[in-house]
This record gives C-alpha cells, structure tokens and sequence, in this order.
C-alpha cells in the first residue's frame, strides 16, 4: 500500500446561516470557524492542499478535502 503523509491542519472556514429566510444585519451573529482535518496529505499544490481521510490496501480513497492554503493558520505531522 502507498504511504501517504498523515498530517493536521488547522484552517479557518467560512459559514454561512444554515437556513435562507428575510432577516436583519442585526440577527446575523456569524463568524468563520476554526477547524482541524486530520488525515493524509494527498497533493500539495502552491495554493491548496488535499486531505482524505481513508485510503485502502487498493488505492481507492474516501472523505476528500480541498483547503486552500490562504485558509491554512498551521500544519503539522500526525504522527
């Protein structure tokens, strides 16, 4: 089986309300949320980075995530 880098991001993500109704600037209290993925680093590109969280002993993968580097705060070793 491939060995892929196991590794931790810390990332800021945007929100959003999570439901779409008429309302005031008043009653919008939201804030980005800070976030941590753990899994294995799949591509390190110059501006984002793919983390998924499984991967099997034939190469298929599951639980994908794309960050882009912008939103990255740290990164580090699993391990």
């Amino acid at each position: 089986m491939k060995k892929y880098q196991r590794v931790i991001v810390r990332w800021i993500d945007s929100c959003g309300p999570y439901h779409n109704r008429w309302t005031t600037p008043d009653a919008l209290n939201l804030k980005p949320m800070i976030c941590e993925t753990t899994g294995y680093l799949i591509r390190d590109k110059k501006n984002y980075v793919v983390i998924v969280g499984s991967v099997s002993n034939t190469g298929m993968m599951v639980d994908f995530i794309t960050i882009p580097k912008a939103a990255i705060l740290k990164r580090w070793d699993a391990t």
